[in-house]
Formats: structure tokens, sequence, C-alpha cells
């Protein structure tokens, strides 16, 4: 209702302050609301105020699959350069199978690394925690063989996700920033995309990060 809206809006404006204790505080009540601040939260993602946005954003992924409602704002927010990385998060914590086109759209229109790093690790959980199948019978969570074929064949994944696609001009994957190269090991295993010959030199860079 009405009176629960404006005690949320209250909390969604404390976000912008200085005072890190009460932007902690406003978060983790904003992340453990009903589902009627999701709405909200979204809303907050177009605030003219950058910290908003982005702890908006921050209170959207901690509510995981409960954020469901905010996808086209979240999706939106994947372009804006203040807060992409944080909406991008959110969507591949969403779980929903429409969370991988904004996430692509974010990894193939931006060349800055932290947005791709962010994009792919987005894509990674998606790939390992299958979204929910509607059946008669209830809700079964698809196969994770069936839904990363589902992801290479609607994105390409595989292509997109090689770390020397992610370079530009004459740039080798060893030129590319660490974390992005990790990033996109990671996600090709979760694809389960990796060939044989590929196998042994991406676990073995991924052994020799650990």
């Amino acid at each position: 209702d009405s009176v629960q809206e404006c005690a949320a809006w209250r909390l969604i404006q404390r976000l912008s302050l200085f005072d890190l204790r009460q932007v902690d505080d406003a978060r983790f009540v904003l992340v453990r609301m009903p589902d009627y601040v999701v709405p909200l939260l979204e809303r907050a993602l177009r605030d003219e105020n950058r910290y908003v946005r982005l702890h908006a954003a921050q209170c959207l992924e901690r509510r995981t699959a409960r954020n469901r409602a905010a996808h086209a704002g979240l999706a939106q927010a994947v372009l804006d350069p203040s807060i992409g990385g944080v909406a991008a998060a959110a969507l591949g914590a969403s779980g929903l199978a429409s969370a991988g086109a904004p996430l692509v759209a974010g990894l193939r229109a931006s060349t800055a690394h932290e947005l791709q790093v962010a994009c792919l690790s987005g894509l990674e959980r998606l790939l390992v925690s299958p979204p929910l199948e509607s059946s008669a019978a209830g809700a079964a969570r698809l196969p994770q063989a069936t839904w990363s074929a589902q992801l290479e064949q609607l994105y390409g994944l595989e292509a997109l996700c090689q770390p020397r696609a992610l370079g530009t001009d004459a740039r080798t994957q060893a030129d590319l920033p660490l974390d992005l190269r990790q990033a996109a090991a990671q996600c090709l295993l979760a694809l389960d995309a990796v060939t044989r010959d590929q196998g042994h030199s991406v676990w073995s860079f991924l052994c020799d990060l650990a």
C-alpha cells in the first residue's frame, strides 16, 4: 500500500547519502523487503543520482531470483556506463532465460573490460544454474546440457566467449586483462565448449590462477 511504498522510497533516498553506514542499513532492509519493492528499485535505476542507481542495482543483485520483475530496467541499465557491471551481475543472478540477451548485447556493445567481465560472469552464472521450466507436473530445472546448448544456439556463445574474440586489432590473448581472460575461460567451461585440445590449456590457466 502507499504507506509501505513511502517507507521504501525513504530507504531508496538514503542510498544517495555519503554516510556509508546509513547506505548499508538501507540496502540491508531493501534486499529483505517483500517483492513490492522491486518495481521501485527498478525505477531507481533511472535516478539522476549515480549512487542511487548503483546501490539500487546492488540491491537487485542481492535479491537474486527475487529481482525478476526488474528485468526490463536491468536490461537497459547494462548499457549505462556508471552501473552496467552491477546490472549485468543482477541479470545473471535472476536465473531468467531472457537475461541472456541483454548480457550478450552488453558484451558485444562495449569494449570496457570491466563490463565485459561482468557480462561473462553473468552468463556463466546462468549456465551453471539453469532456469526453471514449467510443466503440467510443476516446475523443473532444465538440464544443464540442454540449457547450455540453447544459449549457444541463440547467441553463438562459444565464439563470443573466446578470449581472442574479446580483443581488438592485433592484441593477443595474453595481452588481455587477466580478469577478462579468467571470466572467458570460466564461461567456456560452464558452456562445456572447450575441445579436447583446448581443455588442457584452459584448465592449466585456471589452475595457475588458483
